[in-house]
């Protein structure tokens, strides 16, 4: 999932990409999130966060 920042013109301005994983248990005939998870993406060869897509 992308984040924006949108000027009031409509200009993007800046970015930040996320990924997510989400774990679902079906419990007493409904679905709940048992777990969750929100990460940066790593570049595997500086080990630094990519922000941007």
């Amino acid at each position: 999932m992308t984040f924006a920042g949108i000027s009031a013109e409509g200009e993007r301005l800046r970015a930040m990409t996320r990924r997510f994983t989400l774990c679902l248990e079906k419990k007493d005939d409904a679905w709940k999130i048992s777990h969750e998870h929100s990460s940066l993406p790593i570049d595997m060869e500086t080990g630094k966060g990519i922000f941007t897509s």
